[in-house]
């Protein structure tokens, strides 16, 4: 064996053993309050086509104690792999912390996370961005906005669909999933698309899951267009007939104050 490959080898088992020290067990919870406390990893050793072969389990004096799989998804063989056939294979490793996922193609990235420990500060500091999201007042959006939305998307795209989780993740990013306002988040914007199904502006389909657009829904929006622009005509006109109101008791309280002062200054002389 050369330098080069007894040099890999020994960074490999040094991954693997890294590794080891937080096994993952038979189940992994990725969602919900048990995800949060997750600090664990699953190694897999994969082929010269990139398919993975092999799940590590732990190791012994025989070598990796671990399981086979024939398709790379489903590890069901029970196996022994001798470290003399590392060789054969490259790491594949992914680290479930606190409910994140980071995947490590190869070496280089796990040591730099492993020793510089950045899934700890990537996820404080997703945390604090979380939580100064959760402060926000979200604008929810009025029914219009949410048709204008829609529009747009299916002029685009013809068979666009849309649905609560969309919307809600197109206005405010995934991040709403997170805040603990979500629930009522989540209620407004399904009684609005079932409000604008309701006037036939939105078609429901698999089961009211997902909502398409209508053809009426075009005519909704010009008419709302257009008693919105009278709406701001209107309120023009008034702010109008207001400053010019202004205009003339200045005017006039200008004049009152010149005649009052030429009678006071007739009366003086």
């Amino acid at each position: 064996m050369g330098a080069g490959a007894y040099i890999r080898r020994w960074l490999m088992l040094r991954v693997i053993n890294i590794s080891l020290e937080k096994p993952s067990g038979t189940m992994i919870p990725t969602s919900g309050e048990r995800a949060l406390s997750n600090d664990v990893y699953v190694v897999y050793l994969r082929d010269s086509e990139q398919v993975p072969r092999f799940l590590v389990n732990d190791r012994d004096v025989r070598g990796l104690i671990g399981k086979r799989s024939n398709d790379g998804r489903n590890f069901t063989e029970e196996d022994v792999l001798p470290v003399s056939e590392l060789a054969d294979y490259s790491l594949w490793v992914q680290h479930y912390y606190r409910g994140w996922t980071f995947y490590h193609d190869g070496m280089p990235s796990f040591f730099w996370n492993h020793v510089t420990h950045y899934p700890f500060f990537r996820v404080g500091l997703d945390r604090l961005v979380q939580s100064r999201f959760n402060k926000q007042l979200l604008t929810r959006m009025d029914r219009f906005k949410v048709l204008e939305h829609i529009t747009d998307q299916t002029i685009k795209d013809r068979d666009f669909r849309t649905s609560p989780f969309d919307l809600m993740t197109e206005f405010y990013t995934a991040r709403w999933v997170h805040r603990p306002d979500k629930d009522e988040l989540l209620t407004y914007y399904t009684l609005l698309l079932e409000a604008l199904e309701e006037t036939q502006d939105l078609q429901a389909y698999n089961h009211g899951h997902r909502y398409g657009l209508k053809p009426k829904a075009l005519n909704t929006i010009t008419d709302f267009a257009l008693e919105e622009r009278r709406h701001n005509e209107n309120r023009n006109i008034q702010i109008g007939i207001v400053a010019l109101t202004v205009i003339l008791l200045i005017v006039g309280a200008a004049q009152a104050v010149a005649a009052v002062w030429e009678a006071f200054f007739k009366a003086a002389t």
